[in-house]
């Protein structure tokens, strides 16, 4: 059997907490997902309707003016995934790149989903059923679908981990059982 360095037990977790600190001082920055998220989403719905970009992040469909703003790009669960795959022990930065890359478009393609489904609410419907589904969306489903895809990727990647807990089990260990 081969004994693992505890040298590089510590680097790995040092990494880990200089890019988890990284994350958190930079993290909500993450302007190429934003700007990606929109691109895209122009792109689909230029398929239904004929939006016209006024400003930076405004948008006019019809007679609806839309601010897409921050909380639209779902920063926040890309954040949330990041942090789970980086708080779990043992998984290779290969394995990590992998996850987060599932997870990544798993998450992209449902909230653009999400963002056309609230889009046929405003124009076709009415502002108030655009409001009701875009606060449900919000505030119930995002949590649960986030879950949902960590819970997917850790069946399929087989991870036996569990964020933090796995890393404290095993420092306990360490420090106490010598």
């Amino acid at each position: 059997m081969i004994k693992k360095d505890k040298n590089l037990d510590f680097f790995d977790i040092f990494l880990r907490i200089i890019f988890i600190f990284l994350l958190i001082v930079f993290g909500s920055k993450l302007i190429w997902i934003t700007i990606g998220t929109l691109t895209l989403f122009l792109l689909k719905l230029t398929m239904f309707y004929y939006p016209l970009v006024i400003k930076e992040y405004l948008i006019e469909i019809g007679k609806h003016k839309l601010l897409f703003s921050f909380p639209c790009n779902a920063n926040y669960a890309y954040l949330l995934l990041v942090l789970l795959i980086l708080l779990t022990k043992n998984i290779s930065f290969k394995k990590g790149v992998k996850l987060f890359t599932a997870g990544f478009l798993l998450i992209l393609i449902a909230n653009l989903l999400r963002m056309h489904l609230l889009i046929i609410a405003l124009v076709e419907y009415s502002s108030y059923l655009y409001n009701t589904l875009h606060m449900f969306f919000w505030k119930v489903l995002s949590t649960i679908y986030v879950s949902l895809v960590w819970i997917f990727l850790v069946y399929k990647f087989k991870i036996k981990e569990i964020p933090v807990y796995s890393y404290l089990k095993d420092f306990y260990e360490k420090i106490y059982k010598k």
